[in-house]
């Protein structure tokens, strides 16, 4: 029929959210959601563009902050050109004679040093809001080829945007670029998700802390850690790693749960673990194991960070539940998998 309009996807809803509410200016504005759907099959070559065009012009900055490129008198970049210079042969007499070094220190004057921090101050405005734009594409990039979350239709809070923009835009680190634009893509999608108190806090998070939290995501089956993992656990490595969460309140102590069987004739129960998933079977109506439960704040943070399921830690954890009478099967989670298609997989 003509003049339907076409169904929008999860992803193309939340893109055009994220368009809607980070507005840029001009000159810094890529193209919107609903304008790169016009010509679908260039919409991924499009976006590298708009990403190799921002990293071109961040490089051009750190040249310009390192002096290895100038600005000319028609504010073109120039690169500097090395020049041998010539050998100096110095008379000893000279060499050893007493000399006055601050004398010889050039002075900058007020119009100079004025016009030097202005430079300065133009280049870190630039870099901020290339940095914006490159985090808006990149979470256009993962709308594109990631799983997207469901999307309602409540519009971001004003308050968060202001927030989230003066935060993300300070980053230089490309992975926690891509954090950022995470955190605008579980928002736009559910507004209310990720909180201006957490905000502040993943604000506080550098390159060692990510390398922390990115272990922890591939050992949460559903909710929490299990703990009951043979020799899995070194206490001198991993006791250190658990302080940290417990210390960021991602974390909760070590505690007994208890999970229910999906059916009531025997115990069976699937737990996810990324992208592999544990099937248990065995008898009884529910099975307890010691656990560290994530705090709420832990689960959004971590459902952020690319990480793949540690295989070793499910071998572990299948093996100690074997030798409790249990049967155990790890297998492949898709997205579209549901844990009763999971459980039919591995039924005698």
């Amino acid at each position: 029929m003509h003049g339907v309009t076409p169904m929008l996807t999860d992803a193309e809803r939340c893109a055009d959210k994220i368009g809607q509410s980070i507005p840029m200016s001009a000159e810094w504005s890529i193209l919107t959601s609903w304008e790169l759907r016009r010509l679908p099959e260039t919409i991924d070559i499009r976006l590298q563009q708009e990403l190799d065009a921002v990293d071109a012009m961040m490089a051009d900055i750190d040249d310009l902050r390192s002096h290895r490129k100038f600005l000319d008198a028609h504010g073109q970049l120039e690169n500097l050109i090395d020049v041998d210079a010539p050998e100096i042969r110095f008379n000893p007499v000279i060499e050893s004679a007493e000399q006055d070094l601050r004398s010889s220190l050039e002075r900058m004057g007020t119009g100079e040093a004025m016009q030097a921090a202005r430079q300065e101050f133009d280049l870190h405005i630039l870099r901020q809001a290339l940095t914006l734009r490159r985090v808006i594409i990149l979470a256009y990039q993962y709308l594109r080829h990631e799983d997207p979350p469901p999307v309602n239709e409540r519009p971001l809070d004003r308050d968060w945007i202001r927030r989230w923009r003066a935060l993300a835009q300070r980053y230089a680190n490309q992975e926690l670029q891509a954090l950022w634009a995470h955190i605008l893509i579980q928002e736009a999608a559910q507004p209310g998700l990720h909180t201006l108190s957490d905000l502040n806090f993943y604000a506080e998070l550098d390159q060692n802390s990510l390398d922390v939290l990115r272990f922890m995501a591939g050992l949460v089956l559903d909710q929490g850690i299990w703990q009951e993992v043979g020799s899995y656990f070194l206490p001198e490595v991993h006791d250190v790693l658990f302080d940290h969460m417990q210390n960021w309140s991602l974390l909760g102590p070590l505690s007994e749960v208890t999970i229910k069987s999906v059916v009531g004739s025997d115990f069976r129960k699937v737990l996810r673990c990324r992208e592999k998933a544990l099937y248990i079977e065995g008898p009884g109506p529910s099975l307890t194991l010691k656990q560290r439960l994530l705090s709420r704040r832990g689960q959004r943070l971590l459902s952020l960070l690319p990480a793949t399921a540690d295989s070793a830690y499910l071998f572990a954890l299948g093996q100690h539940l074997k030798q409790q009478g249990y049967r155990i099967e790890i297998g492949d989670w898709s997205g579209n998998l549901t844990e009763g298609l999971f459980i039919e997989r591995f039924q005698l």
